[in-house]
């Protein structure tokens, strides 16, 4: 888990990188069992996945997912402005305290489908693979 961005609580998360592997059946369960939704990256520009710490563990050649809280809030607001304000004004910026606030429900939602997600890929019978003819399998895997 890298930086779970928590403004608000949210019906989705955002799970970057999870169409280079096995861990998107893994996480598309886990979401759904939590009952949220997955709404794909946002800022595909962005090139979150290489930016972001789990890429130490791709570089390794183990596949890797990092779930970003979403950008549905419940109560209606514009969810992606939100997390673009927060990443132009504070992300990184003396701005960036704890005075700023945490959705802990959100936070703790977060928390459950990560769990889920670690204790799927612990009790399965095979590791998490990458997927034929991935970039980053190819380049990195064993």
């Amino acid at each position: 888990m890298d930086m779970p961005l928590l403004l608000t609580d949210t019906s989705d998360v955002i799970p970057i990188g999870i169409e280079h592997s096995t861990l998107d059946a893994v996480a598309q369960t886990a979401v759904a069992e939590a009952g949220l939704t997955l709404t794909p990256d946002p800022q595909p520009d962005e090139v979150v996945f290489v930016r972001s710490d789990q890429y130490a563990f791709v570089r390794a050649g183990v596949p890797a997912i990092y779930l970003i809280g979403g950008i549905k809030p419940l109560d209606g607001a514009d969810g992606l402005k939100r997390f673009e304000e927060f990443l132009s004004h504070r992300y990184h910026l003396p701005s960036d305290d704890l005075a700023h606030p945490i959705d802990w429900s959100a936070a703790a939602r977060l928390a459950s489908v990560n769990y889920r997600i670690g204790l799927a890929i612990g009790d399965a019978a095979d590791r998490p693979a990458w997927k034929p003819g991935d970039f980053f399998g190819t380049r990195f895997g064993p």
